[in-house]
C-alpha cells in the first residue's frame, strides 16, 4: 500500500496506515470515517492523497505510494510502486537518518484473502533470518514460532528461511542459518528472569528481534 524511509507510526495513520494521522484530523484512524461527510475516506480526498511522498522529498513525514493504495476503501484506485523511490529518499537524502530500518504497509485484508485463496506462498516468498544482526536463540525460536502459526492459519505450505549478511551489500543470502532441531522455546531460558534455568537449557539474554 505504501512505504516510509524510517519509522511512519503508521499505527497512528488512516487508510491502514497509509494517509494522514488521526490525531491531525482528529479522528479515530481505526475508523477511518470522514466526521463531516460520515463516509470512509477515499484516495481522492486530501487526507490520504496529499500524504503521498513526491520525487524529490527531502524530509520524513510522507509515505511513498505502492499498487493498491486505495484497497482498503476499495476504491479500486492503483497507484505506481515508489518504493525505490523511498529507499532512494533514505539512502541517497539522507531522510530518516535516525533509523536504521524502514517501514513497508501490506494490505492484511487483501493478503489474508489471497492467503487463503491462493497459498501462503503467493504471498510470502520466504522468512530471513540475519546471520550477524543480533538473530541468537531467541530471535531464530520467534522466527520458527512464527512459521508454526503461519502453517496453523492457512496450511503446510512450506515458506523457505533464507540467511542474509547485512555486510555484504551485493550477494547478501546466505543458506538458512537456523538448526533443524531448534532452538524451542523449552531450550531457551532467559538469564535476566529466570536466574536458575533448568537442567539443559540455554542460558541467554532476551534479544531484540530484527
Amino acid at each position: 500500500m505504501c512505504s516510509y524511509p524510517g519509522d511512519g507510526a503508521s499505527d497512528g495513520q488512516i487508510n491502514l496506515g497509509c494517509g494522514q494521522a488521526g490525531a491531525v484530523l482528529k479522528v479515530n484512524p481505526c475508523m477511518n470515517t470522514d466526521p463531516v461527510t460520515g463516509k470512509q475516506y477515499t484516495t481522492s480526498d486530501g487526507a490520504i492523497k496529499d500524504a503521498i511522498c513526491q520525487k524529490d522529498v527531502k524530509e520524513n513525514g510522507c509515505q511513498w505510494s505502492a499498487p493498491q493504495l486505495g484497497s482498503y476503501v476499495q476504491d479500486n484506485s492503483t497507484f505506481k510502486d515508489d518504493t525505490h523511490n523511498m529507499l532512494r529518499s533514505k539512502y541517497v537524502n539522507g531522510v530518516a537518518k535516525g533509523f536504521s530500518y524502514n517501514e513497508i504497509i501490506i494490505n492484511w485484508v487483501l493478503q489474508d484473502k489471497i492467503s487463503k485463496e491462493e497459498g501462503i506462498g503467493s504471498v510470502i516468498s520466504a522468512m530471513v533470518a540475519p546471520i550477524n544482526g543480533r538473530c541468537g536463540y531467541w530471535c531464530q525460536y520467534f522466527i520458527l514460532q512464527l512459521l508454526d502459526q503461519i502453517a496453523a492459519a492457512y496450511g503446510d505450505g512450506q515458506i523457505p528461511i533464507v540467511g542474509m549478511d547485512q555486510n555484504d551489500m551485493k550477494t547478501p543470502f546466505r543458506p538458512n542459518p537456523i538448526p533443524e532441531s531448534g532452538p524451542t522455546g523449552h531450550d531457551l531460558c532467559d538469564k535476566r528472569t529466570n536466574p536458575k534455568c533448568a537442567e539443559g537449557q540455554i542460558q541467554v539474554e532476551s534479544e531484540v528481534v530484527i
